[in-house]
């Protein structure tokens, strides 16, 4: 539940929330865009027969 509603958060917060000056982090970054599905449920779709 907690990945569903940070995948969503980084979707619609806007960047000054994302990247600001107590970011240290962020400063230099970009962040990757957020995956639309979860990683069971990617591993579920792909995984080997």
């Amino acid at each position: 539940m907690i990945g569903t509603i940070a995948r969503y958060a980084i979707r619609i917060l806007p960047r000054t929330f994302l990247y600001n000056r107590w970011n240290i982090w962020g400063k230099g970054r970009e962040m990757p865009p957020a995956p639309k599905e979860t990683f069971d449920q990617w591993y579920n779709k792909n995984k080997p027969q």
